[in-house]
């Protein structure tokens, strides 16, 4: 398998003040992608309820994803709700969580692959073995950060320590934050000292997404800055990070060039801001043909 993606899949509502909108969500739902930009041979690992709407998995099916790892386990997925104000402020609440994604859930073929993303919702989502388990000298191996910063307390949403940080990133090549996020993981210091003290931990490479302010890069001896590629409208920003982890990792991969994986992602999650929820992701040509505009 060229490229997996292990997180939760949501049943997400959005609200915002023009629309409200069910959609499916969570970022293994935006590893649709990665068959949009020619790769024919990627997957999931993701556990869903029997609540899943008939229609998410008809698109799943339909997105040429290998599904072998999608398992059906208990009545409920997991059920977020985004409310955005005016000013695109997000605030969450959560319906329902699915069980926790077990060693046992992966199928055989998830073993082998190439890239391996990681894109929890919540702490408690993945199964820590699985990162051990998952870990090659062969492979390249990405994290967001986004779901051990969140804590679930009731329907509540709360941001909370990091403490199983250095049991996990010693198995991780590749990790991506938000600006907030890094601030939250590493209260102490700043972004330049957080990242620097990740990759003395291991950490190949860290990517910082500013939404409308663009990304960072940063390895062990290079800084890239990346700016935000303008989209021809605005509709929703929710999933950017998610589409710009897998497609920085398929770029990244294929040139070994921090640069051209950076704006090749963030060109791709400007067709993100085009659209609501996963469902209309661009193919190679669209993207690079922007790009190229942008440059």
């Amino acid at each position: 398998m060229d490229i997996l993606v292990i997180g939760h899949l949501s049943r997400d509502l959005l609200i915002t003040p023009t629309i409200t909108r069910e959609t499916l969500g969570g970022g293994a739902a935006y590893a649709t992608i990665a068959p949009k930009l020619g790769v024919h041979n990627a997957g999931i690992v993701s556990k869903i309820g029997d609540d899943f709407e008939p229609e998410y998995l008809a698109y799943l099916s339909k997105s040429n994803l290998n599904l072998d790892g999608l398992v059906v386990d208990g009545p409920v997925s997991t059920r977020f709700v985004n409310t955005y104000d005016s000013q695109g402020k997000r605030t969450q609440h959560i319906e329902a969580l699915a069980p926790p994604i077990r060693i046992d859930d992966l199928p055989d073929s998830a073993f082998a692959a190439e890239i391996i993303h990681f894109s929890p919702l919540s702490n408690n989502e993945i199964d820590p073995s699985i990162f051990r388990k998952m870990k090659r000298d062969d492979n390249l191996v990405s994290l967001d950060a986004q779901g051990f910063l969140r804590e679930i307390k009731g329907t509540e949403v709360l941001p909370r320590h990091w403490s199983e940080l250095p049991d996990i990133i010693q198995h991780i090549d590749i990790m991506k934050f938000d600006e907030n996020e890094i601030r939250s993981a590493f209260t102490e210091v700043n972004e330049e000292e957080a990242v620097m003290t990740l990759i003395d931990m291991g950490v190949n490479i860290v990517l910082v997404t500013r939404a409308h302010f663009g990304s960072t890069i940063y390895s062990q001896s290079d800084r890239v800055e990346i700016p935000a590629v303008q989209p021809h409208k605005i509709i929703d920003n929710t999933g950017c990070g998610d589409v710009y982890s897998v497609s920085f990792l398929l770029e990244y991969a294929k040139t070994n060039n921090l640069k051209q994986a950076g704006l090749f992602a963030a060109t791709c999650a400007s067709f993100n801001l085009e659209t609501i929820g996963p469902y209309n992701p661009p193919n190679r040509n669209a993207v690079i043909a922007r790009m190229n505009r942008f440059l």
